[in-house]
């Protein structure tokens, strides 16, 4: 008779450890998704401009890296190449915005546990991020995910903070 009761109960907590994963599981991708979200607008605010092109290939992807590049959102007339115009200077803004509106459609079917990428293919960003342009330091795409962890770290701890007590 014992061992009757030992295996319901076993079952009856399997099953309530079941419904708790599953309120669980949307609260942690909501997570993830907004810690990417906060990552890609970090970097691309980040990125120096021209013509957009490197702001807008921050690219979101889950199970593997992507290897895709796209065009810039709106592009602008380079300052470098003709036709010559003055580059990336008013309302740059909306690059970055394309590359973050694209998080959550690109991490629509993830589930959790699933690795998160962010990746730039261009051929020319390792130099950027090497200090070639003088609109931004070397080592920019580590100082914008250090200040996305910093961020993100703060609202959980706002959020999250209150469960203690």
């Amino acid at each position: 008779m014992a061992k009757a009761i030992q295996t319901r109960s076993l079952h009856d907590l399997s099953r309530r450890f079941n419904k708790l994963a599953q309120k669980v599981d949307p609260v942690i991708n909501q997570i993830v998704e907004d810690i990417t979200y906060a990552t890609v607008a970090h970097i691309a605010r980040a990125t120096p401009i021209d013509v957009g092109t490197a702001r807008s290939n921050w690219i979101v992807s889950y199970i593997s890296e992507s290897a895709e590049t796209r065009p810039a959102f709106f592009a602008y007339p380079s300052r470098w190449k003709p036709p010559y115009g003055a580059g990336g200077s008013f309302g740059e803004g909306r690059n970055t915005a394309g590359a973050t509106w694209s998080v959550p459609t690109a991490l629509r079917g993830r589930r959790t546990g699933q690795a998160v990428y962010i990746t730039n293919n261009l051929p020319y960003i390792e130099r950027l991020n090497s200090g070639w342009s003088k609109q931004a330091p070397a080592g920019f795409v580590d100082r914008a995910i250090a200040a996305a962890q910093a961020q993100v770290e703060t609202e959980l701890e706002e959020t999250l903070g209150g469960l203690d007590t």
